[in-house]
């Protein structure tokens, strides 16, 4: 499996996948060697294209074991949202006219629950 790709895979030589690493700093390109191949791409990675191509459905049937997995504790970040993982960002700049008002910017990024 293959996450977060940003692109279709490209398939003229084997079947290799482009995704951000780094926190969208650099790429890497990995191969997907196995039969059967898993990948989940990004949001707005590509553009829809509608064509008239027609595709062959098959019934599955599985049966899957319980995962042998339990969960013994959650831990919630708690603090300041690193700005990697952030969804909204407060930012601040020259107007501010000194650090000592750096405090208005924090107290309206935990507001907006933001970085």
């Amino acid at each position: 499996m293959a996450a977060g790709a940003i692109a279709l895979p490209e398939i003229t030589n084997g079947f290799t996948v482009r995704r951000n690493v780094f926190s969208g700093k650099a790429f890497a390109n990995i191969s997907l060697d196995t039969d059967i191949k898993i990948i989940s791409i990004n949001p707005n990675s590509y553009k829809v294209h509608e064509t008239a191509g027609t595709a062959e459905v098959e019934n599955l049937s599985l049966t899957l074991e319980t995962p042998r997995i339990k969960v013994t504790a959650v831990n919630k970040i708690t603090g300041e949202i690193p700005l990697t993982e952030a969804e909204r960002v407060v930012s601040g700049g020259r107007g501010l006219k000194g650090p000592e008002n750096w405090s208005i910017v924090e107290d309206l990024a935990r507001a907006l629950g933001a970085a």
